[in-house]
């Protein structure tokens, strides 16, 4: 699939919005081509904010001058009963790229497991039914206040099964993921500020007291050695 990035504007009588599709010629070559998802991240993951990446758009080509006051996205073309429509996400902005790291996300996510955005991310994914196995250990473990490293290998197996296919990750899913969560935290990117690492400190979680150490059992220490070993055979493309 071929993604752009685009102006949005929305119409006045709250109808259809108008796109504006931005070729990746006019900006480089390696944005013009198909699953070109993974390119556009990193280039719009070199800027603050909307405001600097519209900027540089408007001065390479000054024809978009007149898009100034709109929206940009990601967008693709889809076809929905023979008509094609176009469908968009948020752009991802280097306060939020860190996340599109697999295992910065694992950290974030655990980071957040006794906020009340736990509750949000549980309650988006829910109604995804072939993620209810995965997802209940999750909750489970969280609300029974389960040590740091059983959460962590919880939420590991969890985003393997949320983000992960045949081939390995899934980039389109991951990119998704992070726009998710990224709007649900409000755009909170203190998890990134230089110098913070959670997994010093392995006994809590971020905004949380304490947290209980149970016991790891054998079954789920395996379950994070396997997780680790399913990890690393996807780098390589065995997996």
């Amino acid at each position: 699939m071929k993604y752009f990035l685009a102006f949005k504007k929305v119409n006045g009588n709250g109808e259809n919005d108008d796109f504006t599709l931005i070729n990746g010629n006019l900006i480089h070559q390696e944005l013009d081509t198909n699953s070109n998802l993974k390119s556009l991240c990193f280039f719009t993951g070199r800027y603050a904010d909307e405001s600097e990446l519209k900027a540089t758009i408007i001065r390479l080509n000054p024809v978009f001058k007149d898009n100034e006051d709109d929206e940009l996205v990601i967008a693709w073309k889809r076809l929905n009963d023979g008509v094609e429509e176009i469908n968009y996400n948020s752009i991802i902005y280097s306060y939020a790229f860190g996340y599109l790291n697999f295992d910065n996300l694992v950290d974030l996510l655990v980071s957040k497991a006794y906020d009340q955005f736990f509750d949000v991310f549980f309650n988006h994914y829910q109604g995804h039914s072939y993620l209810a196995r995965e997802l209940n250990a999750l909750y489970e473990a969280v609300k029974k206040g389960a040590s740091y490293n059983i959460i962590e290998a919880r939420m590991r197996f969890f985003l393997n099964r949320a983000l992960c296919g045949k081939s390995g990750l899934e980039y389109a899913k991951l990119y998704k993921m992070v726009v998710f969560i990224t709007n649900a935290l409000k755009f909170d990117c203190s998890f990134f500020k230089e110098g913070n690492s959670h997994r010093k400190n392995c006994n809590k979680i971020t905004g949380t007291s304490e947290l209980k150490s149970l016991p790891v059992s054998e079954a789920e220490e395996f379950e994070a050695e396997w997780l680790e070993t399913r990890a690393r055979l996807r780098e390589k493309g065995e997996w």
